[in-house]
C-alpha cells in the first residue's frame, strides 16, 4: 500500500486528514492526544480514590447492640488473678466477644461455651493466660461424643492436647471447667432431653472420671465444677465423688413466665436451685449460669442486685457467672448490652474488690 492509498485508509477510519504525511509534526500530534488521553484516566483514576476514601471514612462500625462485647483490659499482673479464690467473692460473665480497652471493671471469672473439639477459645484463654486479666471458666459440651468411647480411652489423644494445651497457654493461672453440665433427666422431660449427654448416671460417672484423673496427671491447674441444672434427687445419681469434683455448680435461669414467682434471686435459689440439697456436697457453690428475662426494666435491675447481695451475705457461695445470650422471646437473658445492667455487675466486681482489699489490709 502506497502513502495515499495509507492516508485515504486512516481518513476512512476516521483519522484527520495528512495525519501520516508530516513528519515530525504528526509525532507532536500523536504525542499531544496520548498526552490528553493519559490526563483524562488520571482524572478519572482521582475521581475515583477519592470517592472511594470518601465512603470508606462514612463506613459505619456495627452497633454496639449487634455484637456481644464486654470491654477489657490488662491489668497489673498480680497473685490474685492468677489463681481461683474460693474464699473471696467472685463475678464472671459469658462472653462470645472479647475486646481489649481501658476498663477497669474486668470480671473475675471470663466464661464461655466450647464444643468437643472446638478451636474457638485460644483467644481467650491467651488473654487470661497471658494477660493476666481473669480466670477461664469453660462450659465444656461434648456434644454427640459417646461417653463410653470416652471411659474406654478412645479420646485421650484428643484431651492430652486439650490439657496440655491448657497448661501451655495459663502455666500459673486455676482454668474452671464446668463439663457436661445439666446432665440430670426428671420424669417429666425424659422426652425432652436438650443435650445428647443427659440421661444415663452410670456412663456419665465414668466418662467424668476417667477425663479429671487424665487431666489430674498433665495440669494440676484444671479445676473441675459439677454443675446439673438443678441439685436434687435426680441429680445425684450423676455425682462422681468428692476426689473428683472441687466445686458444685447449678443453672438459674429464670424465663419471662417465672419472674414474677420468683422476683429475687434468694427466691430463686431456695426453691428452685433447691439450696439446702447443693449445700449438702459440703463443698464451695458456684452458681455457673444466673439470669433474669424480664420487660420491667427495674425488676430486671432488682433481681441483679439482689444476686450480688445474696453472694456477699452467703459464705458457702465462692462465685456466680452472669449467663449472657437472648435464647427466645420468653428467655432474653442478655445484659452487656445495655449500661444500666452493666453498672450494677460493675458495681458489684469494684464491691467485691474493695473488700477484699480491705481484708488483706487487715491481715498484714
Amino acid at each position: 500500500m502506497n502513502s495515499r492509498n495509507k492516508q485515504v485508509g486512516q481518513e476512512q477510519a476516521g483519522y484527520p486528514r495528512g495525519f501520516m504525511k508530516r513528519g515530525d509534526t504528526e509525532m507532536k500530534w500523536l504525542v499531544r492526544i496520548m498526552a490528553c488521553c493519559l490526563v483524562i484516566v488520571a482524572g478519572f483514576g482521582i475521581f475515583f480514590v477519592a470517592g472511594h476514601l470518601h465512603l470508606t471514612q462514612e463506613k459505619k462500625e456495627p452497633e454496639a447492640a449487634e455484637i456481644q462485647v464486654y470491654n477489657l483490659a490488662p491489668r497489673t499482673v498480680r497473685k490474685e488473678f492468677l489463681s481461683f479464690n474460693p474464699e473471696r467473692k467472685n463475678i464472671g460473665i459469658y462472653l462470645s466477644t472479647v475486646e481489649v480497652d481501658g476498663s477497669e471493671t474486668i470480671p473475675d471469672l471470663l466464661a464461655w461455651f466450647e464444643e468437643w473439639y472446638g478451636t474457638s477459645s485460644r483467644d481467650k484463654i491467651e488473654m487470661c493466660g497471658q494477660d493476666h486479666i481473669a480466670v477461664p471458666f469453660i462450659t465444656w459440651e461434648p456434644s454427640n461424643i459417646s461417653f463410653n468411647d470416652i471411659s474406654e480411652g478412645k479420646h485421650d489423644e484428643y484431651l492430652r492436647g486439650y490439657f496440655e494445651r491448657l497448661a501451655m497457654l495459663c502455666p500459673d493461672n486455676d482454668v474452671l471447667i464446668r463439663f457436661a453440665h445439666e446432665m440430670e433427666v426428671r420424669p417429666q422431660n425424659e422426652d425432652q432431653k436438650w443435650y445428647s449427654w443427659q440421661g444415663d448416671a452410670d456412663v456419665f460417672r465414668e466418662a467424668w472420671i476417667h477425663i479429671v484423673s487424665l487431666a489430674h496427671s498433665i495440669n494440676s491447674n484444671i479445676k473441675w465444677v459439677w454443675s446439673p441444672n438443678r441439685i436434687d434427687r435426680y441429680a445425684a445419681p450423676y455425682y462422681p465423688g468428692d476426689d473428683y469434683v472441687d466445686y458444685i455448680g447449678c443453672t438459674l435461669n429464670i424465663p419471662l413466665d417465672q419472674t414474677r414467682m420468683y422476683p429475687t434471686f434468694d427466691e430463686v435459689y431456695e426453691k428452685i436451685g433447691k439450696v439446702e440439697e447443693i449445700r449438702k456436697y459440703n463443698k464451695k457453690i458456684i452458681i455457673s449460669e444466673t439470669a433474669f428475662c424480664d420487660g420491667d426494666e427495674e425488676a430486671k435491675k432488682a433481681y441483679l442486685r439482689s444476686a450480688i447481695d445474696h453472694l456477699a451475705g452467703d459464705g458457702q457461695m465462692s462465685a456466680l457467672c452472669f449467663f449472657n445470650e437472648d435464647v427466645s422471646d420468653v428467655q432474653l437473658y442478655r445484659i452487656t448490652d445495655k449500661p444500666q445492667y452493666r453498672d450494677i455487675i460493675d458495681e458489684g466486681i469494684r464491691r467485691f474488690r474493695n473488700e477484699n482489699k480491705a481484708e488483706e489490709a487487715k491481715e498484714t
